[in-house]
């Protein structure tokens, strides 16, 4: 059981039709002929407007980051689209907005120049979202094909990314965005629209889209709430005239995306037996969780993302931040704790549930519940993290509060992902707990690992997430108190509006 966590990566755009027919055949033998698209105005970013992106017809996500158009830096012409990150923003970029209608099946390649301050080209990247008439996201691709090379400082980069679209599209959304620490700068973006053939598949392809659909109908959380049969002959017409199953992967994609449960993907056998192998077994470039005092009397625990595959990895994880605990917990007196979540994208939940299990408390937590309805429950008993009254995660290092009853304050931001959503539900309906920030983003949902016959998996969404009361969280999880941090002041006004409650409700 994994959560493989995905967050919404977004970026910046120019439209363009091309009639390079011969350099369109290379990249893409399905193509038969360019699609008319509309032209994205001002795609070069060289005029100038008052809007927050500071660049005629283009907008932001306002998500906390610095958008403004740059003079001095430039891959052609005399301008750059600039994101600076600043605070605990997840994401921001700078979008377009399209409408279009294809009529037979179409695929869109965008491609783009990006560049960075440092080594952080994994964070700076494309995207292309796809919505119907309803404004309801059909696909969403973030999966650049240069995000995870690296970059040098200072280098212009082309980048790429491609996207299915279907019949029913009516708009589409496409740009650039960051989201990492640094400045990454954007420019000369163009999409191309190019129709798809309806060919034959040989039968291992085909057979191969069938062995993922087959998956998919079986034990996807949302298999009922859309139409499948459908969505696979759409990606019949991705996968094209496919040799082999990798030829496959993006209509395994396509598939997966149409369940709209944004949260499952797949792997290709490379990253899979990364996983499975841990070929990086190290704790090098693991986020430990930690506990340190503010005030002198109350708890300040930050849980960070985990995944790993390395049961020393994992176990120390919880085993960690339990002797953290207990060196503030065993010599000060505490009056409660702060849990910050704003930085975890996700994991190993259960990890986590076993990690915080201390301040969390004995019990059933939570349920997770599948497509019928049926129910599991997890939580923490007798120093593990157990799913269904089986110990999963046994804290060697263990450690009980003195005070087994404590205040907890939970902080949230857009960037609580997956599994930090499911450390977020944990503490719903708990006593005396209250939640603090932004949103989280919404993916609360449990995957599962489905090996396919070549050696890549689909990790799959088969269940959410309730509360202790049996409330499914379906979407983002909004706080209590929403408070937003004011990145022009020193101090972390969310943190300071937790700290002010445990202290108000302590006399």
């Amino acid at each position: 059981m994994i959560q493989n966590d995905f967050v919404s990566f977004l970026v910046l755009l120019k439209l363009h039709i091309a009639i390079k027919t011969c350099f369109l055949l290379y990249l893409l033998c399905s193509v038969s002929a360019l699609v008319a698209a509309q032209q994205i105005q001002n795609n070069s970013f060289e005029i100038p407007d008052t809007t927050r992106a500071q660049s005629k017809n283009w907008s932001t996500f306002n998500q906390g980051y610095i958008i403004s158009i740059d003079s001095t830096v430039a891959h052609t012409g005399k301008h750059s689209a600039k994101i600076i990150k600043k605070g605990n923003a997840f994401y921001d970029g700078v979008t377009q907005t399209i409408n279009y209608i294809p009529k037979q099946a179409t695929r869109l390649i965008l491609t783009g120049y990006v560049k960075t301050d440092g080594p952080n080209n994994y964070r700076a990247g494309l995207f292309i979202r796809v919505h119907n008439k309803d404004g309801t996201i059909l696909i969403l691709n973030t999966e650049d094909k240069e995000i995870n090379e690296p970059n040098a400082s200072g280098e212009w980069k082309k980048h790429s990314i491609e996207i299915y679209v279907p019949l029913n599209t009516t708009k589409i959304v496409a740009g650039g965005s960051l989201s990492a620490n640094g400045i990454a700068w954007f420019d000369d973006l163009e999409l191309q629209s190019v129709v798809i053939k309806d060919t034959a598949k040989a039968d291992i392809a085909g057979k191969y889209l069938l062995e993922a659909y087959d998956i998919i109908r079986k034990n996807a959380l949302r298999k009922d709430s859309v139409n499948l049969p459908a969505i696979f002959s759409e990606a019949s017409k991705v996968a094209g005239p496919a040799k082999s199953p990798a030829d496959c992967y993006d209509a395994v994609v396509f598939m997966l995306n149409g369940l709209g449960d944004h949260h499952s993907s797949l792997w290709t056998p490379e990253e899979y037996n990364s996983f499975k192998n841990n070929k990086n077994p190290g704790s090098g470039n693991i986020a430990w969780p930690s506990a340190t005092l503010l005030n002198d009397s109350i708890g300040y625990i930050i849980i960070p993302y985990l995944r790993s595959n390395n049961d020393t990895i994992t176990h120390l994880y919880a085993d960690t931040l339990h002797q953290q605990i207990r060196k503030i917990d065993s010599s000060k007196k505490i009056i409660g704790w702060v849990v910050d979540l704003r930085k975890n994208l996700g994991g190993s939940w259960l990890n986590m549930v076993a990690a915080i299990g201390p301040i969390l408390g004995e019990g059933i937590a939570g349920y997770t519940v599948d497509q019928y309805g049926k129910k599991k429950s997890w939580g923490y008993r007798n120093h593990c993290g157990f799913e269904r009254d089986t110990c999963e995660v046994f804290v060697n290092r263990s450690y009980d509060l003195k005070n087994i009853h404590p205040r907890v304050a939970i902080i949230t931001s857009n960037s609580t992902t997956s599994a930090g959503e499911v450390i977020t539900i944990a503490f719903k309906s708990r006593n005396n707990t209250k939640s603090f920030g932004q949103a989280t983003y919404g993916v609360a949902t449990n995957k599962l690992i489905y090996p396919l016959s070549d050696g890549a998996c689909i990790t799959l969404a088969v269940a959410g997430f309730a509360d202790r009361t049996g409330f499914v969280y379906p979407n983002k999880i909004v706080p209590d108190i929403i408070v937003e941090d004011d990145p022009s002041t020193k101090q972390d006004e969310i943190i300071m509006a937790a700290l002010n409650w445990i202290t108000r409700i302590s006399f």
